[in-house]
């Protein structure tokens, strides 16, 4: 294996743990009801799509907020699931 193949390698599970980690992270805020924390771990207005829910990041939020208020909660686990990237990005305002 070369210097470069190695480097490449590291990158990619670099890039691997940190988009796992922002996920959890998400995850983690959605369940504790950190719904500011939530919406950092977005770029504003994203969009998001789940099974009950398709519009922006913030909207999102505070319907998690209301469905929560009515006694729907669910935890997430999630674990490192199917990963794969399909090219590789630059992101310019990270958050956390």
């Amino acid at each position: 294996m070369t210097d470069n193949d190695t480097q490449a390698r590291l990158l990619r599970l670099l890039d691997r743990t940190e988009i796992f980690d922002l996920v959890r992270f998400e995850r983690l805020c959605r369940d504790q009801r950190d719904f500011a924390g939530m919406v950092a771990c977005y770029v504003a207005h994203a969009p998001v799509r789940t099974t009950w829910f398709d519009g922006t990041v913030e909207d999102f939020a505070e319907a998690s907020r209301k469905k929560m208020g009515s006694g729907t909660q669910a935890k997430h686990w999630i674990m490192p699931a199917r990963w794969r990237l399909r090219r590789r990005a630059r992101w310019s305002n990270r958050r956390r």
